[in-house]
């Protein structure tokens, strides 16, 4: 398997900006965010967006399922010197659904954790919030990055912290990443 990166943080931190730029400089793939295209999909299905309905708890399960199968697709695909960056991870979905939810399928809370990954880059969301349809948190950014962070620290997976200016996150991504592909 290729050496797996996640973007990994709160809404509008970077991490599609940062995951297509790093695929193209390191000449690889970028796995997109699956509950992007789920969640658009159940809304031309029901309109529920309209009605302030982004997500259910029933939309967690499939979201995930959705996420890995993907990952895992696009990783079958790559040589295993490779890199391929992942937009998010099953982390996501379980920090998403205890935040959102109160609780998390109980396989979701039993294999987030452990799913391998050489590296999460940690995006801070110290950049400016871009509206979108499916993001509802510009002001509690910084309350979401804690429990990120809290869920990535329990994990035991290994991580860079990426902050400040776009120029600065890209400095700092590549640092974490070849250090990675250094001593693997």
């Amino acid at each position: 398997m290729p050496r797996k990166i996640v973007l990994y943080g709160p809404e509008s931190s970077g991490k599609t900006t940062l995951a297509k730029a790093l695929a193209l400089y390191f000449q690889t793939q970028w796995v997109p965010e699956f509950a992007r295209c789920y969640l658009a999909q159940q809304d031309r299905n029901t309109g529920r967006l309209a009605a302030g309905i982004v997500s259910t708890y029933a939309d967690i399960e499939p979201m995930a399922i959705g996420q890995v199968a993907l990952e895992d697709s696009m990783a079958e695909t790559l040589a295993p010197d490779q890199l391929l960056f992942c937009d998010t991870s099953p982390l996501t979905n379980l920090v998403y659904s205890r935040h959102y939810f109160g609780q998390a399928p109980d396989w979701l809370a039993r294999e987030a954790p452990l799913r391998p990954y050489a590296l999460y880059l940690l995006l801070h969301p110290d950049i400016p919030w871009e509206l979108d349809a499916l993001r509802d948190r510009p002001t509690d950014r910084t309350g979401m990055f804690a429990e990120f962070h809290q869920a990535l620290v329990l994990s035991g997976q290994a991580y860079a912290h990426i902050s400040g200016s776009y120029p600065n996150r890209w400095q700092q991504s590549l640092q974490a990443i070849e250090a990675v592909v250094a001593h693997p």
